[in-house]
């Protein structure tokens, strides 16, 4: 009567990709249908360090073309990571930063993405967010924590980088580039 367990799961079924929706977003965004889209759909918290992401871009987009990073959200480091993508030349060449969207386009936006990426998460707990980027069929990345590790097994169901490590992010992002 005194411990409670909390699930941490998604329901696949609400992340099923849909590629009718996921050529609809491209086409919304301009987004040609053979780029590689690397994509972040979360909150902008200290914790999701999405300005390792921007700084990733940054290395990846000097090297790469075809390639293009949706970072979708918001949060208190929305407007950072804009003016850092903005500083860099990459906002709006090779990165597009949209607003925070309703659960509803969730899905919709994840089945646009080839490759999603959780740039930070804490330690202790392994993040929702990992799930629906699994159940949403892209490859994922994720820091590698120990609870990561709980879901995401390393070149085999996920890729994991060395936390807070912009050179290892990029260097897996271009590996699953290549692929």
């Amino acid at each position: 009567d005194k411990i409670y367990v909390a699930l941490n799961a998604v329901k696949p079924l609400d992340f099923e990709r849909n590629k009718k929706e996921g050529i609809s977003i491209r086409n919304k965004y301009n987004i040609d249908k053979d780029d590689v889209v690397v994509g972040y759909l979360g909150s902008y918290a200290f914790y999701h360090n999405t300005e390792l992401l921007i700084e990733s871009a940054y290395k990846v987009l000097k090297d790469k073309n075809r390639v293009i990073f949706f970072l979708v959200g918001n949060g208190k480091h929305f407007k950072n990571c804009k003016r850092i993508a903005n500083e860099k030349g990459i906002l709006n060449n090779g990165l597009i930063m949209i607003d925070g969207v309703g659960k509803s386009d969730v899905s919709r936006l994840l089945s646009s993405m080839d490759i999603t990426v959780l740039p930070g998460s804490t330690d202790i707990i392994c993040p929702i967010k990992i799930m629906e980027y699994m159940s949403s069929e892209t490859a994922v990345l994720a820091p590698n924590y120990k609870c990561n590790t709980e879901v995401l097994a390393d070149n085999i169901n996920g890729l994991l980088f060395e936390p807070h490590n912009s050179k290892d992010l990029s260097e897996k992002i271009c590996f699953l580039i290549a692929r």
